[in-house]
């Protein structure tokens, strides 16, 4: 049983029992102790605009537990989904199964544990992102590398989105599956034009409404999806030829798994926005069981139903009807809402640089234009990009593996080894790092051969 005491930060005590996946959680209040002093450094250095900003404790508007609980049910449920049904085929039912549910039980707990360190240095009322906390823990050294990382992470799952529309359009328009240079510059306006004005939004708690429309508008495109996957099972309209087991396409669907938890980069900044921070964790819990228990029905309910003929982004699987191309266009409008979700963290990133800050942000009214500008700077880049990405899926394998697997297991690994290995028995502590290094193997090896897979074409 993992007994939570009130944590140094001033978060409340709440029993939230032993983990719902069965795996229970190494690090306790006693166990970590006091969070270890942080140096100060008083040489003066000009305060910017952005720094003074940062300083400022949580907004005013904040989620409720509800708010919340949408929030990060919409950040897990995004452009992941689409393709695991692809690549749970690549790796055989029955060997894709198995390794979900072990990447769900190593990332549960990692999550779990990771809100517990960053809940120890967290001050009331604070706002606390990735980066900042990586920052605090881990000094200057750590800073640009985790903001990096963080930014590819997010980067990967917009420009994933950008992907979709484009193709989206094609087959709305056209009904075709590839599309020409052409098509895509006309795709890539129109999706401009949706996206530029949304990613103005600054403040996470304003996505409340937003995320509960943008799940209406996801959910019932997936429930159509698996009607029509059943409903194929039943009049066996496509081939049907099964993998159980596939060991050449291990490597995508692991790094598609891995991405499907996208959620990794702005679970902090959900956090910040609660009303309740120290309901956080059991939230996280609750809505991990849910996902995953979506996802996999999704996948071999999507799998059995469309056989090989099963397309990279499932949801163009479906017939072509007036009906499931609303059902399409619900889905990319969900999409489109929780695009600037996000990419908001890569925002604060660039944001907050220093560098960036020191010229540009000479008064207030400068700021907020310059804040514009980056911001749709990076939406074009990023739109750009996704012109030139050849196979959805493998993408997202890339993005899981490389920055998923970093976020998830590589950073986490370092703050616990720098601020609470000493502190921890040595069971414990032996335990932790060795789930966090199979985490950072089986990431790498799936960034790998889906780098390979892409530059191959």
């Amino acid at each position: 049983m993992l007994d939570e005491k009130q944590y140094n930060a001033g978060i409340q005590s709440q029993n939230i029992g032993s983990n719902e996946f069965g795996s229970n959680n190494i690090l306790d209040e006693k166990q970590l102790g006091p969070a270890p002093q942080i140096e100060i450094n008083l040489e003066y250095k000009p305060i910017t605009l952005d720094q003074i900003q940062q300083q400022k404790v949580a907004p005013k508007k904040q989620s409720s537990y509800k708010g919340a609980t949408l929030t990060l049910f919409k950040t897990f449920v995004g452009s992941g989904i689409l393709a695991l049904p692809y690549s749970f085929a690549k790796g055989g039912y029955v060997l894709s199964t198995i390794v979900f549910v072990l990447l769900s039980l190593l990332i549960n707990y990692q999550q779990v544990n990771f809100i517990m360190m960053a809940d120890k240095y967290r001050q009331p009322n604070q706002l606390m992102d990735y980066s900042k906390f990586i920052e605090i823990t881990l000094g200057a050294r750590y800073r640009s590398f985790s903001k990096l990382i963080v930014g590819s992470m997010q980067w990967g799952c917009c420009i994933s989105y950008v992907i979709f529309f484009m193709e989206f359009f094609e087959i709305a328009f056209y009904g075709n599956d590839t599309s020409t240079f052409q098509h895509q510059l006309y795709y890539l306006l129109i999706a401009l034009l949706i996206l530029l004005p949304m990613t103005l939004i600054q403040n996470m708690a304003v996505f409340t409404k937003v995320s509960a429309i943008a799940n209406g508008l996801i959910v019932f495109p997936l429930v159509m999806i698996i009607v029509s996957a059943i409903q194929a099972i039943i009049n066996e309209s496509y081939p049907k030829k099964y993998h159980l087991i596939d060991f050449s396409g291990l490597s995508t669907m692991i790094g598609v798994s891995i991405y499907s938890f996208e959620a990794v980069g702005v679970l902090l900044n959900i956090q910040s926005s609660m009303q309740k921070k120290e309901k956080f964790q059991r939230l996280l819990q609750l809505t991990t069981i849910a996902v995953v228990l979506l996802f996999i029905i999704f996948s071999l309910v999507c799998g059995f139903g469309y056989g090989i003929d099963i397309n990279q982004i499932v949801l163009f699987n479906l017939q072509d009807n007036p009906f499931m191309a609303v059902v399409q266009i619900s889905y990319a409008i969900g999409l489109l809402l929780s695009f600037p979700v996000q990419l908001l963290p890569a925002f604060q990133i660039l944001e907050g640089n220093e560098k960036v800050n020191s010229y540009i942000y000479k008064s207030q009214d400068s700021a907020n234009r310059k804040r514009i500008i980056i911001r749709m700077v990076q939406v074009v880049l990023l739109s750009l990009i996704a012109m030139f990405i050849p196979q959805f899926a493998v993408f997202l394998s890339l993005v899981g593996g490389f920055s998923g697997s970093a976020l998830q297991f590589y950073f986490p690994l370092v703050i616990y080894k720098k601020n609470f290995y000493d502190s921890q028995p040595v069971r414990q502590r032996t335990t932790y790092c060795c789930l966090m290094i199979i985490g950072i193997i089986v990431g790498s090896f799936a960034a790998i051969n889906s780098l390979i897979l892409l530059i191959k074409g």
